[in-house]
Parts: C-alpha cells; sequence; structure tokens
C-alpha cells in the first residue's frame, strides 16, 4: 500500500512538471504574431519530385517583421530581403515585357528553332519553371509553359539562386549547376537549421560560394550557336552576352571587388535575418538584396503598367529600387568630365572625358543596351542653339547610322551622334 501510495504520487507530480512544462512553451511561442502563425501554418514543406519553393515561402522569416525586430538595421530601418528584391529586374525576369517581346520575334523569325530558342532563354529568365521541367523529362520549356506555371513566373527568385551548388563559375549560357539534394545554401556559417527543414524541407549549409562572384556566371555569359538568314546553324558561335567574362578579365578581381559589391551592398550592421525567432544574433556583413542595375526605364515601364502585366508590387518598392538603380547609373557606373578647351571667334571647343568605373564593359550585357552622349548648347535666353544625342517620340536617336555607328573624334554638326 504504501509502495502505491509513493507511485501515484511520483505519477502526480510528474503530470504536474509536465503540465507547467507544457504552459512554458505555450508563453514561448508567443513570439509569433497570429498573421505569422497563419503563414508558417500555411507552409508545405517541399514535395517529392520538387527542387525549388516559390518565394511566397520564404516572406513568412525573410520578409517584413511585423513587430519591428528582426531584418532591421541598427537604426530600426526595414531592410529585410523579399521586399528589395520582389522590385527588382532580378525579380521581374519572367514577366519582363521586353524580354517576351524579344523571344516572340526570335522564334518569328527563326520559326525552326523555336523550341530550343524558348528552351535557351527560360533557363535563366524562368530558372525554377524550367529546371522542374527538365527535371521531370521535358525536353524543352516555353513561354505558353512559362504563362501557367506559378514557379516559373517567380523569375529569378529566392531558390534560384540559392539552390546553386559550389561548382558554381564552370558553367555558363543557363546551365546551372543546382544542387538537388534540397540543401540551400547561405554566407553565413552555422545556420539554424531546424526551422527550414520542417517549415520548407530544405537544410541550410553555410558555403562561401555564395558570397563570390561565381554564383553570377551561369546565366551572365551566354554563348549561342549561330545560324544564316535560312536558319541554318553555321558552326560558329556567338558571345551574346559576357558580363562574368568582362569582370573576370577586369581589375575587380584583384582588387576583391565581387559582382555582390556593388549589385548588393552590404551592411555592417548585425542583422537578425529571421523573424520571430528571439535566439538569433545579428549577422555580418548582410548583403542587401537591392539589385540595382541600369535598367531604370524597364523598371518604370513595369510600375507604371503593373496591374496589365499581374504584378502585385507596391508603387513604393519600385521607387526604391529605381532610387538605387539611379545611384548606380550616377555614382557607380562612368566618370564623366566636359572641359572647355577654348573658344575661337564664333566656336567653342569642348573636351568630352568618359571613364568606366563598372566591373565589366559599360554598357554590358545585352547587344542593343548602348549609351548615347547627350550634347545640348543654349544660348542667354534658353533657346537650344546646338544639340547631339537628342531622342525622337519613338527613343531611337536622331541622326544615328541606321547600320553601325563609328566612333567620332569631332563632332560639330547635330545630325552626328556618338553611341
Amino acid at each position: 500500500m504504501k509502495k502505491s501510495i509513493l507511485v501515484l504520487g511520483f505519477l502526480i507530480g510528474v503530470v504536474l512538471l509536465l503540465s507547467n512544462f507544457t504552459v512554458k512553451i505555450d508563453n514561448a511561442q508567443s513570439f509569433h504574431t497570429p498573421e505569422e502563425l497563419v503563414l508558417l501554418q500555411s507552409q508545405i514543406p517541399i514535395g517529392p519530385g520538387e527542387y525549388f519553393q516559390p518565394s511566397s515561402s520564404c516572406n513568412g522569416c525573410h520578409g517584413f517583421d511585423t513587430l519591428g525586430l528582426s531584418n532591421i538595421d541598427e537604426n530600426g530601418m526595414d531592410v529585410n530581403l523579399f521586399d528589395r528584391w520582389q522590385s527588382t529586374m532580378m525579380a521581374l525576369s519572367a514577366k519582363d515585357p521586353m524580354w517576351r517581346a524579344k523571344v516572340s520575334h526570335e522564334i518569328t523569325i527563326n520559326p525552326s528553332h523555336a523550341l530550343a530558342l524558348q528552351t535557351k532563354c527560360t533557363a535563366c529568365h524562368a530558372p525554377m519553371g524550367h529546371y522542374t521541367a527538365i527535371y521531370g523529362g521535358a525536353t524543352s520549356y516555353t513561354i505558353a509553359d512559362l504563362i501557367t506555371d506559378s514557379l516559373g513566373l517567380d523569375g529569378v527568385s529566392c531558390a534560384s539562386c540559392h539552390t546553386i551548388g559550389p561548382d558554381a563559375g564552370n558553367s555558363f549560357s543557363g546551365v546551372i549547376p543546382y544542387d538537388t539534394t534540397r540543401q540551400i545554401y547561405g554566407p553565413f556559417p552555422g545556420p539554424l537549421a531546424g526551422p527550414m527543414q520542417l517549415y520548407e524541407g530544405y537544410t541550410p549549409v553555410y558555403s562561401p560560394h555564395m558570397d563570390n562572384s561565381a554564383i553570377c556566371s551561369a546565366c551572365h555569359t551566354l554563348i549561342t550557336e549561330t545560324v544564316d538568314l535560312s536558319g541554318a546553324f553555321t558552326g560558329g558561335e556567338f558571345i551574346e552576352q559576357a558580363t562574368y567574362h568582362e569582370y573576370l578579365n577586369s581589375s575587380f578581381p584583384a582588387n576583391n571587388i565581387k559582382c555582390q559589391t556593388c549589385h548588393m551592398p552590404q551592411l555592417t550592421d548585425p542583422i537578425v535575418i529571421a523573424n520571430g525567432y528571439s535566439s538569433l544574433q545579428g549577422r555580418t556583413p548582410f548583403n542587401q538584396h537591392t539589385f540595382a542595375g541600369a535598367n531604370v526605364f524597364m523598371l518604370n515601364l513595369i510600375k507604371n503598367n503593373k496591374n496589365s502585366l499581374n504584378i502585385n508590387v507596391p508603387d513604393q518598392n519600385f521607387d526604391s529600387t529605381i532610387s538605387a538603380s539611379l545611384r548606380m547609373l550616377q555614382e557607380q557606373s562612368v566618370e564623366f568630365d566636359l572641359i572647355n578647351d577654348s573658344p575661337a571667334y564664333d566656336t567653342a571647343y569642348y573636351h568630352v572625358s568618359i571613364r568606366n568605373k563598372a566591373g565589366h564593359k559599360f554598357p554590358s550585357g545585352y547587344p542593343s543596351r548602348r549609351a548615347v552622349l547627350q550634347l545640348i548648347a543654349t544660348d542667354a535666353a534658353n533657346d537650344t542653339i546646338f544639340q547631339s544625342g537628342i531622342f525622337d517620340n519613338n527613343y531611337r536617336v536622331i541622326g544615328e547610322t541606321p547600320q553601325f555607328e563609328s566612333h567620332h573624334e569631332v563632332i560639330k554638326t547635330d545630325n552626328v551622334t556618338q553611341i
């Protein structure tokens, strides 16, 4: 009887202890807001035969923190990854109307290569949709496939870059060395693995290649096969874009300046990079996901037509990306000097000096990108007395040579333009 009483007392004690323990756990979970809990509970780990999660799955932890505790700098300014990314050309790569139009043009004039052209282009502009289809046995991935595929429409999304394996830098032209073992890479040692494994089905892994320019190589050098006017292969190759190799051949690598240095400017503030986990320590240096480039025109066009393009991104996010891109162009791209050499009678002579400050050619990337030198001289009444490099209403340069514009040592008439 005594032994039974002791056992009963022990069991009651254990029950009370467990009750107290349960209450403490419930209290400890209160750092999630109701909105965050709904979002997290709606997330499903990556399914069998799948390799990529959409950006919406990352937003709960790496987006705006409603409590104002995480994803902020030391001044309390929001620097969350998701909002900075979603208004960039990376995020919008699959919906970019100029890219869509150019693909349409290419397959119109080369219908026999339509499948190959679209499959090559979508490898970089819609990588998650493209590679999911290819891994599933498809031999092509077209615009028609893309427009009904939420993964493809997510553009160059979080998993598009963070699941690239350590072999980055050894393949180009859209051949992306993805790690298909459901590891997801980041630039910080000792990542907290549990939440991502539980909610996303990924195991976060530290790898220094994520903070290296090689991570950009697979898409930022593009070499294509050439065809003649009848569409027959000539056996040659065309270097359509070579931004990564331009960078490799610049002075930047020797000076430890990476793609991320300019396009993902670092904060030295320790940033807590995930919402809702009070034990996380701040990480530094923190690469902001601004992805500022040079395409201000397209960012404005997309912002002003976002409803037609089915893009749900706040205007203020676009404004932030546009502002960052303008700073990139005005402060980090070229150094420009206009020097008054000498006046002579009724003529003024000016010397123009332009120095490339980028770690690659300027402009770089898609071959139709051009920089135009524009000069406008006005008199005391603000009337124009000379101009060169002016655009018409269709954004064509007035006076340009239709086929190819040569370099001009001297410009003295308004129908000559330096491109």
